[in-house]
């Protein structure tokens, strides 16, 4: 599930609000998707993707054993929970091998797997990118000749600013590679570094002071890494290993004042090795070094520690640089292009009957937060966050539900379309895409029911949104949680920060199956031993009754509409009536915000041209974290910030963009 506020127990939260603060509700009527056109034959006799089709067995499941199911389930569950799935992380092995994971058993069913240009895989994002190849190793060599090798995502890793291929280089230290004519601050001055590999600190002097120069006690231009490494190379540099700062390390720990669920703590941990960079940026190997590593050499050459250059830098903001005879680092990158891509899953069960081209959507996203960064709560935590609840028991649940579907409609119903989303952590881009291009038109999908952290049913107790978006709903819900003995809490709303919300802007009646948070939610504790197998089977079994319910009724379900996304969150914001009337002289800042946990703030989706955000430099991925010098926790606190001003008159923000924080004034 996507990110939460932590401690706020409201998580109906909006995914994608439109902030454009006076802008207009977005429009969920029952509306055709008018340029799309369906992919998916009605007479599954036509086509030559099912399992008989093709003279391949199809897979035969007992599906009212419940020590069959539960054996299922866990096997699932144990599969795309493991470590070996990396934490299902976006761009990675491990998110690709679950893909076909789920793809192998829609086959397996007889599903329909050939519906998006005869494959099971709906791709709405290509990445071209780089990937550490085989070879990557480096070791540093003292005054005395004694080689220390550094072992690669322990002491060192190379950053994808980096170019391939072997070194053997004298070493320097430059500061912070920095040169600012404003600041009057120039670390390569009086030095030349031509040839040599410099040791570069991290973020810039003096931080944390209320000095004017590099920008007071926030980030200037000048922590950028892909700007220290520039203004390195253009000055001879051969080669770039970057140290965090102790600053940097001191906020860390100070951050991580609750240590619980974050026992691998690590304040001086390696930069991931992806740092977005154009490939003609990368001409000299770039890494990112522990400090540890390099306080022996310089200790060895009778230097100063990396701490005693920062404080001496510090003292009367002046740069320390200086060669280092006879010191050398000597090694070999292999930075290899890759190309990547993010899709959903999907599988279909055609229609039988005078309903057949009515649609119902199963789904659930099969992503999580891999590694950790931005999206886990143990945010100092480098580690496989494996996500078995978060979510990998809905994945399994809807392939369980595709079994117990295959296996029980077998006269007239409507299709079924199992979809497994890619990138819900991301902002709901899996489900947000298939609403914009749908196999089949959205005013024939009827429902779509998603599962979404439904491993820790605890007390009988599970939540279900949505229960107000269809007229038949409430009754049928009442229905099923008697005959499964469930205790459920009904919520209307069909809006939350999961993938049904992207169906029910949309106009789609919606359900969503949540059993709660706990202590391991986005850590990497949330693992498949935890997971209570019997509550994942007893709500498939209740959904699965509810989708033959809905799958075989003669009439399809009465859509309610409650009101718009903004009018719900922000009660205060103009409905799409009046927003016409708007007063013109009232400030817009025109983005789109995805929720992200208050430890990071307000994550940017989009910007709108030639808006407020578009001309102070704004960017879709960037994250507020403050205005006005006050924390942005929720749209609400931002749009409050914003009615604080005039046309005309600026904004202080802090910006979150890659690892850096940036300060803006934002003139509306």
């Amino acid at each position: 599930m996507c990110k939460t506020i932590p401690r706020i127990q409201l998580r109906s939260f909006l995914l994608s609000a439109c902030l454009l603060l006076g802008c207009q509700a977005q429009d969920r009527s029952n509306q055709p998707a008018n340029t799309t056109t369906s992919l998916i034959t009605q007479d599954p006799s036509s086509r030559s993707n099912t399992a008989e089709d093709r003279d391949t067995p199809r897979q035969v499941y007992d599906i009212d054993d419940s020590t069959a199911i539960e054996s299922r389930i866990s096997e699932d569950i144990t599969f795309l929970a493991s470590d070996e799935m990396q934490g299902r992380g976006i761009y990675t092995q491990g998110l690709e091998k679950s893909a076909v994971y789920i793809a192998d058993e829609f086959t397996k069913l007889g599903l329909q797997v050939d519906t998006v240009n005869g494959s099971p895989y709906q791709v709405f994002r290509t990445k071209t990118g780089v990937a550490l190849g085989e070879k990557n190793f480096a070791s540093l060599v003292g005054p005395s000749g004694k080689k220390t090798k550094l072992r690669l995502n322990t002491h060192f890793t190379p950053l994808s600013l980096s170019s391939s291929g072997q070194f053997d280089l004298a070493l320097a230290f430059a500061g912070y590679a920095i040169q600012s004519t404003s600041d009057n601050y120039d670390d390569f001055s009086d030095f030349d570094v031509t040839g040599k590999a410099v040791i570069v600190l991290r973020h810039e002097p003096i931080q944390g002071t209320n000095s004017n120069r590099f920008n007071g006690s926030k980030n200037s231009s000048h922590a950028y890494l892909t700007k220290k490494v520039q203004t390195a190379i253009a000055n001879g540099a051969a080669a770039v290993i970057l140290c965090t700062d102790q600053v940097a390390i001191d906020k860390r720990a100070a951050r991580a004042s609750n240590p619980k669920g974050n026992e691998n703590l690590d304040f001086d941990s390696l930069l991931n090795f992806k740092v977005e960079v154009n490939k003609s940026s990368r001409t000299v190997p770039v890494l990112h070094c522990r400090r540890e590593m390099v306080d022996q050499l310089l200790q060895a050459a009778g230097k100063p520690s990396l701490t005693d250059l920062e404080l001496q830098i510090d003292e009367n903001v002046e740069p320390q640089a200086f060669a280092l005879p006879e010191c050398r680092i000597e090694g070999e990158f292999s930075i290899q292009e890759t190309k990547q891509e993010l899709k959903n899953v999907i599988a279909v069960l055609p229609g039988k009957g005078p309903n057949a081209e009515e649609t119902i959507v199963v789904g659930a996203h099969y992503d999580h937060l891999g590694m950790g960064g931005g999206g886990s709560l143990a945010p100092w935590t480098v580690a496989v966050h494996n996500g078995a609840d978060d979510n990998a028991s809905g994945t399994t649940g809807l392939m369980e539900i595709a079994r117990q579907l295959v296996g029980r409609l077998k006269g007239d119903h409507r299709r079924i379309l199992f979809i497994a989303f890619s990138a819900e952590e991301q902002g709901l881009l899996g489900s947000a895409y298939y609403v914009k291009q749908p196999l089949v038109p959205i005013d024939k999908t009827v429902a779509m029911f998603n599962l979404d952290m439904v491993g820790r049913l605890r007390e009988d107790k599970l939540t279900l949104y949505g229960t107000g978006t269809a007229k038949e709903f409430p009754e049928m819900v009442k229905g099923a949680a008697e005959k499964h003995s469930l205790d459920v809490s009904m919520v209307s709303s069909g809006y939350g920060p999961s993938d049904h919300a992207s169906f029910y802007g949309k106009g789609v009646p919606v359900f969503h199956f949540f059993t709660g948070y706990h202590s391991d939610y986005h850590r990497p504790s949330d693992d498949s031993d935890k997971v209570n197998v019997t509550g994942v089977r007893r709500i498939v079994q209740m959904a699965t009754d509810m989708l033959l319910e809905i799958a075989t009724a003669d009439t399809r379900p009465t859509a309610v509409s409650s009101g718009s996304i903004l009018d719900f969150y922000l009660p205060t914001m103009p409905s799409r009536s009046n927003a016409r009337k708007r007063n013109p002289s009232e400030p817009e800042l025109g983005v789109t915000i995805s929720l992200l946990s208050n430890a990071d703030g307000l994550r940017i989706d989009k910007v709108s041209k030639g808006s407020t955000a578009d001309r102070g430099q704004l960017k879709p991925g960037d994250i507020i974290r403050e205005v006005n010098g006050e924390k942005v926790q929720t749209v609400v606190q931002l749009r409050e910030q914003i009615k604080t001003i005039k046309l005309g008159e600026t904004l202080p923000f802090i910006i979150r963009r890659g690892s850096i924080d940036l300060e803006f004034e934002i003139k509306f």
